[in-house]
């Protein structure tokens, strides 16, 4: 292995070890498998240039302007809606980390995500996180995304039976991001 002085600085090793140890008690929950639910109160924190360009849990760099998160249960991959309970904003984050592991704070957001629920100035905020699940939006809301650069609605048009239609350009969007695994 070769060293990092970075990573020795975060504590890469014990991280490791402890996410280690946390993967072999999630597979070993048989609970865990599949569409397990995920929704609580708490306070969220977010991580961001320090962290910037480094490994995730998940193998992946970390983007700090990505709509991901840090969860120390939910299933890597996963998405959850998290809510900023003092200004009702809403954010749909992946989950690409573990942690946090200071106690009380229940996420860790990229600094993308609380940019979104207007929290970077306070740092810390009490949000309301359950598990993301299709068509289960209540208003607009920030999606997870892997191209963070990227933002908006998808377009539409009607028929004439009052069916929304999608664009070719949004078919093509979706074909690539369905062929691509995510």
């Amino acid at each position: 292995m070769i060293f990092n002085p970075v990573a020795a600085l975060r504590g890469a090793a014990p991280r490791r070890a402890v996410l280690a140890a946390g993967f072999l008690a999630l597979v070993a929950t048989p609970a865990f498998a599949g569409a397990a639910k995920v929704q609580g109160e708490g306070v969220a924190s977010f991580y961001g240039r320090e962290h910037h360009g480094g490994p995730t849990a998940s193998g992946e760099r970390f983007n700090m302007h990505a709509m991901t998160a840090a969860h120390r249960t939910a299933p890597l991959g996963s998405r959850l809606k998290v809510t900023n309970l003092k200004n009702g904003k809403s954010v749909v984050v992946r989950i690409n980390d573990r942690g946090p592991f200071i106690k009380g704070r229940i996420i860790d957001l990229s600094r993308g995500a609380a940019d979104v629920l207007g929290f970077t100035g306070a740092g810390l905020t009490r949000v309301a996180i359950e598990t993301a699940e299709a068509g289960a939006s209540d208003g607009p809301i920030k999606v997870a995304s892997l191209e963070p650069e990227r933002s908006g609605s998808v377009s539409t048009t009607s028929s004439t039976n009052g069916a929304a239609v999608l664009t070719e350009a949004d078919r093509l969007l979706i074909d690539r991001t369905a062929s691509s695994g995510r």
